[in-house]
């Protein structure tokens, strides 16, 4: 349904343009848009605060009147601060003896599909026309012309 999304980060806010695709079928569902779904979109990289804004018109993959396949939100960003004065010690840990354990591959197993069945001709249920064809009737035609010159 989403076929691209655009970040563009300015400070400490981030803003999403998203383009939709049309729907292709009447039995695809309609899909719109909402604020829970930019922000999981947004979360994947960043740590989204609030929405600062949000198209006029609804986003989504139908062309009904007042859904739109494109459409920008702006969102409000944390910004992560490390602290430069403080130093990190690398701790201690305990080394644990690594159990070694044996892992099986699974092994792919592909049914085979049979080939396709030939076509079967069913019997035709025509019958045989009862009737001369055009051109016995014609050459019956040219026939009586040539007698009778």
């Amino acid at each position: 349904m989403i076929r691209k999304v655009i970040e563009e980060l300015n400070g400490d806010e981030l803003k999403i343009t998203i383009h939709t695709e049309v729907r292709d079928f009447i039995i695809n569902p309609t899909i719109i848009l909402n604020d829970k779904d930019i922000i999981k979109i947004a979360s994947k990289n960043y740590k989204v605060s609030r929405i600062i804004s949000r198209p006029k018109n609804a986003v989504g993959n139908s062309i009904r009147s007042g859904i739109k396949q494109i459409g920008t939100w702006v969102v409000q960003i944390e910004l992560e601060t490390k602290k430069k004065n403080s130093i990190e010690t690398p701790s201690k840990k305990e080394e644990e003896p690594q159990l070694k354990t044996k892992t099986k591959e699974k092994e792919e197993t592909t049914i085979p599909t049979p080939p396709p069945r030939p076509r079967r001709r069913r019997p035709s249920t025509k019958k045989a026309s009862t009737s001369r064809s055009i051109r016995d009737k014609m050459k019956n035609i040219s026939n009586k012309t040539k007698e009778s010159s």
